[in-house]
């Protein structure tokens, strides 16, 4: 289960041919919102938009957390580096972990836009998107899945990402060792001692080997459980997408 699974869905690939047309012909970026106002369009082109719109960036969200699990070993040692292994890994996993507490934000604001709920961006969250949702048909198929992602994302990256934010570094007793191990500067110092320099290699290669591999394990099988669960939200706001088009022609 990847990406490529959730580009495979009916629902995003109906919006890639409903956008693809109108995109050309009025050449503006997807990465803003286009006012209808500034460039002429009917309805149902600007609402194909403004659903285009958070489905890319909720996309590219998904994109992000699939390539953090190869940035976790992209890294090049060299004499010149002052940054170490260590530091590479701790950059990475916080950034994996926030980047993993944005999605269910990002899942909203693409809810809002499919039901045109007329939320603002500022006011899109689960207390407000729930409350929108039940006052329409077949509020419980969609309701369901969201918490289903919502419960995920609890499990995985809620306390991880309150204590990366709001209280210290990422903790982990593993990685400190590997931090220690490839400090540009201590090691540097242990490096020195030619009766020790081998060995204390050797070893910190195995820590890092062991610890790449159960990292990014773990972060894939995140992933995935993830994209399972935004393919069955996909598979509710594709039918809607579609109630919302004929109601716009």
């Amino acid at each position: 289960m990847n990406t490529d699974n959730l580009i495979s869905h009916n629902f995003f690939q109906q919006l890639i041919k409903d956008a693809e047309p109108f995109l050309k012909e009025t050449k503006f970026s997807d990465k803003y919102i286009v006012d209808k106002n500034e460039i002429e369009m009917s309805d149902l082109e600007h609402y194909i938009h403004y659903v285009s719109f958070y489905n890319i960036h909720l996309f590219q969200l998904c994109n992000q957390l699939e390539r953090a699990v190869n940035l976790l070993s992209n890294f090049r040692t060299d004499d010149k580096n002052e940054i170490g292994w260590g530091h590479h890994l701790s950059y990475n996993i916080e950034n994996f972990f926030i980047r993993l507490d944005s999605l269910y934000d990002r899942v909203l604001q693409l809810v809002n836009a499919i039901y045109n709920f007329g939320l603002t961006d500022n006011l899109v969250n689960k207390k407000s998107v729930t409350k929108k949702i039940n006052a329409v048909d077949g509020y419980i198929e969609l309701n369901n899945s969201l918490e289903m992602l919502n419960k995920v994302l609890k499990n995985y990256s809620d306390e991880k990402r309150n204590i990366i934010v709001h209280r210290y570094s990422y903790f982990d007793q593993e990685l400190d060792r590997i931090e220690m191990y490839y400090h540009p500067f201590y090691s540097k110092k242990i490096l020195e001692d030619k009766d020790i320099a081998e060995n204390f290699k050797e070893v910190r290669k195995e820590e890092l080997t062991f610890y790449l591999s159960k990292t990014k394990k773990e972060f894939t099988q995140i992933n995935q459980i993830c994209f399972e669960k935004l393919l069955v939200i996909f598979d509710a706001l594709d039918k809607q997408y579609s109630i919302m088009k004929l109601k716009l022609k």
